[in-house]
Formats: structure tokens, sequence, C-alpha cells
């Protein structure tokens, strides 16, 4: 099943004297099946067949090891680039087209994507941070974004989530190609409204929320709390999430002793719940957006995090409605928690917030995209 509540089924599998022989995969309807045969007693990937909505089949597979071919009833394909070149084909575009080409889209080659939109324009979407070094004569692009760096004529637009990253890709293109490349700013993101506590916020607490992964540093955050508690007696944080680093927290809670004010609650809807807090805290080291600080602020939280590229230069200024932290460690994290509760006017950070969350309302993040698909 899709999961253990849910009554609808993600994939059906068949098993012969303990070999898998085949899977089926649903959606809406049954999408694909995968085909094995039993090598050396393990179960072997020979064949993927893909299914038209009534059935049928539209094409399949062939499966050796790394080679790989695609069978359709009129022709043989031996490569996913290829079958990207024919797939683009068949939706015949015209030069009315918008082809949006998302930059982390997994192992798909962009240039079998970006060769094949012409007469239709082409806008490519940058989630994440975009180079990797530079020096005063070259820059390393990130692999998922070096083809169209590398080709810029065959992109009519760029999109980040923020001005700043805007401002330097222009920045970059200028020294490094000599070019003018247009690049929108549009946030990946929106908030349907903003959200105000139905009741009182419980006095001095923190909220913090996404993957519980290493980049996120959540670990800094909780020896940060245990730090700060020395001086706001009563702090409390909440841990909302799921990942790898969840049995490490959790181990690093049972060491520092801090269980009766530490909380791991797991993966909740938090539309609701941001406002039942005082403040948000982020230790992440790579936002180029963060969503979180964006519901953060549209339920109208400080926040308090490292002073790094981009979302904290976004939605935090320094002393209006929350603290960039440039001491990038637990103490300095630790001493911006303590300064949020003992010298900050909440009520005007609160203000300050919901402030900058009216520009993230759906409406004016359609409003961007109408600009520019027009």
């Amino acid at each position: 099943m899709v999961d253990d509540a849910s009554d609808f089924v993600h994939r059906v599998v068949m098993i012969s004297n303990g070999c898998i022989l085949r899977k089926d995969y649903y959606t809406y309807c049954r999408i694909y099946s995968e085909y094995y045969v039993p090598v050396d007693n393990q179960a072997k990937l020979y064949l993927r067949r893909y299914y038209n909505e009534d059935g049928s089949t539209a094409y399949e597979e062939l499966i050796d090891g790394e080679m790989e071919m695609y069978k359709f009833q009129d022709r043989l394909m031996d490569s996913t680039e290829e079958l990207v070149e024919y797939m683009m084909s068949c939706l015949h575009f015209t030069d009315h087209d918008v082809v949006l080409l998302d930059g982390e889209c997994g192992n798909i080659d962009r240039a079998a994507f970006l060769q094949n939109v012409y007469p239709a324009k082409t806008g490519f979407i940058i989630h994440t941070e975009h180079f990797l070094h530079r020096d005063e004569e070259h820059i390393l692009w990130c692999n998922w974004f070096e083809y169209a760096f590398s080709h810029p004529e065959n992109v009519d637009f760029f999109v980040t989530n923020t001005e700043a990253q805007r401002c330097l890709i222009k920045e970059q293109f200028r020294k490094y190609k000599g070019l003018e490349v247009r690049v929108e700013t549009i946030p990946v993101a929106y908030l349907d409204r903003i959200r105000a506590p139905q009741g009182s916020r419980k006095k001095h607490s923190l909220i913090t929320a996404g993957r519980l992964m290493g980049d996120k540093n959540v670990n800094k955050i909780i020896e940060a709390v245990v730090m700060a508690r020395k001086e706001v007696s009563d702090l409390t944080l909440d841990i909302y999430g799921g990942g790898v680093r969840q049995a490490e927290l959790q181990e690093l809670i049972k060491r520092l002793d801090c269980s009766a004010y530490v909380r791991l609650c797991g993966f909740r809807k938090l539309e609701e719940i941001y406002q039942q807090y005082e403040a948000y805290v982020s230790a992440s080291f790579g936002e180029t957006f963060g969503i979180t600080l964006l519901e953060a602020v549209g339920s109208g939280l400080p926040i308090v995090g490292f002073d790094l590229p981009y979302g904290m230069q976004v939605f935090v200024e320094d002393g209006k409605n929350g603290y960039r932290i440039s001491r990038i460690s637990s103490e300095g994290l630790a001493e911006g928690i303590v300064r949020l509760f003992t010298e900050a006017n909440l009520e005007s950070f609160r203000k300050y917030s919901y402030q900058k969350a009216e520009s993230y309302l759906e409406i004016a993040i359609e409003k961007k995209w109408r600009e520019v698909l027009s």
C-alpha cells in the first residue's frame, strides 16, 4: 500500500518459489511493470513495460546491466537521450509555448531537453547553490547546472528564488562569460494566507522544522538551547520532521539530559502549528530559499539563524525580526536566542515578520509568473 493508513495500492509484487518475477506499479491506473529473472540467487531486472491508460503497451525498456534500449511499435532507441528527444518531438512545440526545466531533474540529460524545445521559449529554474568554486579567472558550476550555464544561448531566462542569487548569477556571467543573461526572481513557494494565533503563544518557545539531515545541523540547535537555558530558564524547543539523523539526535538529547524541554515531534502539517510558538530557529548551512523560514514569518515568528546565503538574508533583517548570527557555532546560536528573549521587542519583531510575509502571498507570486510568461 502507499502507506500503513492508506487504501491505495502502490505496487503489486509477484513471487514464485522465493523469487521475484514481476512488480506492477500504480497511480490512478497501472503505469508500468518490471520483469525479473533469478541470477545467482538475485532478482535481475531485464524489462520494464510502460502502459497507456487503457492498459495497452506504450513502450518497453530493455535492460542488460548498464545497457538500456527502448522499444516502440515503430522504432527502437538505444539511449535515454534519444528517448527524451523523441518524446519532446511528440509535443509539437510552437513559439507560443514555454518549457520550464527544473535544474534538479535527477539523472535526465538536460541537453536532450534544451536542444529539443525550439521554437518554444525555455526557462531554467534554480533551487540550490549554482556554483562550487570560483577565482579571479574561472568558475566551476554545479554539475546539474553545467550544461545550461555553458550554453545560455539555449535558455531564454533563468529563475532563482531570491534577488541576491539573481544578482550574483548576472554578475558572474558578466565576469566569466562576458554575457548578459536574463534572470528572474520568483520564489519556489508561496503563502495562501497570513496566520495569527487563536490564543496566546507559549512563552519562550522555539520551533524548528525540516529534514533531519547533516546539513540542517539540528544538533547545533539542541546544543544551543541547552546553553541558552542557563539564561532563559523556561526555554523549550520542539523539532518537527524526520530523517537519517533522528536516532543520533535522540541520543544527543539523552546525553545532554534535556528531554524535559527538547522534543522530537515527527512529521506534522505545520500550517496551524507555527503560530503556537514565539520564535523559529535554524542552523542550516544551505538554504537558497527556505520554505520553513517563509512559513515561520507567515505566522509572525522572529527567526534566529546563521548569516549564510540565501534564505536567512531574505527573510531576516537583523535586529528587526530576528538575528543573523555571524559566529557559525552552537555558542553563537545560543547568544542569539538569549538576545531574542532578553533584549528584543518581540511584538515589534512579529509585526515585521508579518510585513515580510505579505510579498509572498499567492497573488503576489502569481503576478510574478504572469509577468514573466507574458
